[in-house]
């Protein structure tokens, strides 16, 4: 039988492999599958946020004018703006009214503009366009009308009738039968007035005291809010809420209407133009036509005015103009409040008649046509 010999290194070799197999690690276990990735679920439309109407007077459609180039005094500021149908017309406190062609002007060029200024010393405080000849009227602190022709021609109007103490009307509108003003403070909240300048009517008066003494500066003040309907009818909504209808007769009739349901607390804006002493150190400013309109967008009201009470109070009632309109997916007393801008800019006053629309910055003048307007969202 045949013998062999086992070398030594051979011996040591295999000792080795079998120690490496021996401690080598045991093989890792195959990784997880990955997890998949979460589905999210579309948003519930009820936690969609609706645009503001940021587009709503300044959007595609509309034709912008800036005022700088228009080399107004510094000083001047723009309160009020009014439609006649061919004109737009901005006023500019102390005293100097716009007019801008709202028709017939090429594309990508600027609407031809002229003025009107007013005497020396005069505060304007706001401007209603006349249904009946398409003229302007402007009212003063002075209780002083102006009616300026579409071809800006001026008649001065005073008001036939004596006032004492000086702070002129927060409102003016104007009706085919009359002018309807409610002054800041006095006796009665809604006067009416012909275009000669003649009382023909008060109401809504303020309850006075038996042995009060009716100072101009002291004494309460008359109050009632007044816009315009779509048929061009005054509308009166006195402190208890109540709504009344202007007739050509000049009585007032009550009715039902959900038209001011939306309007906040009434507001008027501070300028640095016009004063009214109360009794008190100091002077108060107003302008009139601001913070304070009933309009009418494609048909739908719309209130244009300060912030209720359920705006953000931080916010000053004289910088933050809204939008308010009914909101009937909340309830039958539903609300909807949008912020009234253009781009960053806070709206001043709006205009709107059965054609198209104007508003007004600080620094820029929006108007056109609704037939390319966006619709309220």
């Amino acid at each position: 039988m045949p013998s062999y010999r086992v070398r030594p290194y051979c011996v040591f070799a295999l000792l080795a492999v079998l120690s490496a197999c021996a401690t080598a690690p045991p093989p890792q276990p195959a990784p997880p599958p990955p997890r998949p990735l979460p589905i999210r679920q579309p948003p519930s439309p009820t936690a969609l946020v609706p645009p503001e109407p940021i587009g709503l007077f300044c959007g595609h459609g509309a034709t912008p004018v800036a005022f700088r180039p228009l080399n107004l005094p510094k000083e001047e500021e723009p309160v009020d703006v009014a439609l006649t149908p061919r004109y737009v017309w901005v006023l500019f406190q102390p005293a100097r009214l716009l007019r801008f062609d709202r028709t017939g002007t090429p594309a990508g060029e600027p609407p031809h503009m002229e003025m009107k200024l007013g005497p020396p010393g005069e505060v304007w405080t706001g401007i209603d366009a006349d249904p009946v000849d398409g003229s302007i009227w402007v009212v003063t602190e002075e209780f002083v009308f102006h009616a300026i022709s579409p071809d800006l021609q001026m008649t001065t109007v005073p008001l036939q009738r004596k006032v004492r103490g000086k702070s002129g009307f927060a409102r003016l509108l104007v009706a085919p039968d009359a002018l309807y003003a409610a002054p800041i403070c006095g006796d009665y909240g809604v006067w009416r007035i012909d275009r000669k300048g003649k009382v023909l009517g008060t109401a809504f008066p303020v309850e006075h005291k038996p042995d009060e003494v009716l100072d101009p500066d002291t004494m309460p003040c008359a109050s009632a809010h007044i816009e315009r309907d779509l048929a061009g009818r005054v509308l009166a909504r006195d402190k208890a809420g109540q709504v009344f209808r202007a007739e050509p007769s000049g009585a007032w009739t009550p009715i039902e209407t959900d038209l001011l349901r939306v309007a906040p607390a009434q507001a008027v804006r501070a300028t640095r133009f016009g004063k009214q002493h109360r009794g008190q150190p100091g002077e108060y400013y107003y302008a009139a036509g601001y913070l304070d309109a009933l309009f009418f967008w494609k048909g739908k009201p719309v209130y244009f005015g300060a912030p209720g009470v359920k705006a953000d109070p931080a916010v000053p009632a004289a910088t933050a103009a809204s939008f308010y309109l009914a909101d009937p997916e909340a309830g039958p007393k539903g609300v909807k409040r949008l912020s009234a801008r253009c781009g960053q800019e806070l709206l001043v006053d709006v205009a709107t008649d059965a054609n198209g629309y104007a508003a007004i910055t600080h620094s820029h003048l929006f108007f056109g046509d609704f037939a390319d307007a966006p619709d309220l969202p």
